[in-house]
């Protein structure tokens, strides 16, 4: 099962990529093809869906790290991991409508409202990218495609970087785009 679940997070990730590089496009250039939209983010959430239920089956039903408080220093990413997956639904719901309640709370004339579901963009895409940074690398060791614990530390900080980086570009083309279409 965690073989499984580590594949299927491995496809997730890709596919999450795809979602916020197609996102951060459609609103740097002001492009948007519903078809290739609905096509990422359908497959997307469909693989999240699949990664949660057997990543709570593997905590639960394997008793796989219901012990956090064992080894503390190991087990800050695995408090990360578990924190962010919790957080995610959440900003999920919230992410799935937000187009809709920013184009209300335009109408409307409040721009607070709007103001308020860009931090709830920003937070979704911190939550995902740290839960994928702290993640990903025990993806690989689970596969067995990582053996080395320095070349593992290398790729945590690599994907630290990384993520942070995409978390800053990503920001910024979908709040640019969210100015322009709702607050000019």
């Amino acid at each position: 099962m965690k073989k499984a679940n580590a594949l299927l997070s491995l496809i997730t990730a890709l596919l999450m990529m795809a979602h916020i590089g197609y996102t951060s496009y459609a609103y740097l250039t002001m492009y948007y093809n519903p078809f290739l939209t609905n096509l990422i983010s359908y497959s997307f959430m469909v693989c999240v869906c699949l990664h949660a239920i057997l990543g709570m089956m593997s905590v639960f039903l394997n008793s796989d790290g219901t012990k956090l408080n064992k080894y503390p220093g190991y087990n800050k990413a695995t408090i990360v991991q578990r924190v962010t997956a919790a957080l995610i639904f959440p900003l999920v719901f919230i992410h799935v409508n937000t187009f809709k309640y920013m184009q209300a709370s335009a109408e409307a004339g409040r721009s607070w409202i709007i103001i308020l579901l860009m931090v709830s963009e920003i937070l979704l895409f911190a939550t995902v990218l740290a839960h994928f940074a702290v993640s990903f690398s025990r993806a690989l060791v689970i596969l067995g495609w990582l053996k080395s614990t320095e070349k593992q530390k290398r790729i945590d900080m690599a994907c630290i970087v990384i993520c942070s980086l995409i978390l800053v570009f990503a920001s910024f083309a979908v709040v640019r785009g969210q100015i322009m279409m709702f607050m000019s």
